[in-house]
């Protein structure tokens, strides 16, 4: 796996944010959508388990129409848009997924993925280290 310094987080997280939304979860709390980048499929579905505080979340990544490889995650925030875009330069597509919480709709959630030798990772961002003056409460549009 390619390291990527804070500086190169820091602007993949900014090309991040900046994306609009396009879809929504649907009111029974599922969320469909499939994106094309270049060769690569990204089929991302989820589901509600009981009520919407929890949902299924699943990844399908298929590459030149073949499966390559699957991602599952049972989060505890409601899927609201995705989208694909080489955030690294890499050549390799990431995929963003942006969720909000049912509890705080104000809570908004950004998971990236990355495809890592055939698999699909879940990006660790770095903490903040300076919160000072931070409220939260960003707005993705």
């Amino acid at each position: 796996m390619k390291l990527v310094s804070l500086s190169s987080r820091c602007a993949l997280i900014a090309t991040a944010i900046c994306v609009p939304f396009t879809a929504a979860a649907g009111s029974d709390c599922s969320f469909k959508k499939k994106i094309q980048k270049g060769s690569y499929t990204f089929n991302i579905s989820s589901r509600p388990v009981g009520d919407c505080s929890i949902q299924v979340i699943r990844i399908a990544v298929q590459h030149s129409g073949r499966p390559l490889t699957q991602f599952t995650n049972d989060p505890d925030v409601l899927a609201e848009d995705a989208w694909a875009h080489d955030l690294d330069n890499d050549g390799m597509p990431e995929l963003v997924v942006v969720s909000r919480s049912p509890k705080d709709p104000s809570r908004v959630t950004l998971d990236i993925y990355r495809l890592d030798n055939n698999r699909l990772r879940r990006v660790q961002l770095p903490e903040l280290a300076d919160r000072a003056g931070y409220r939260g409460h960003d707005s993705y549009r």
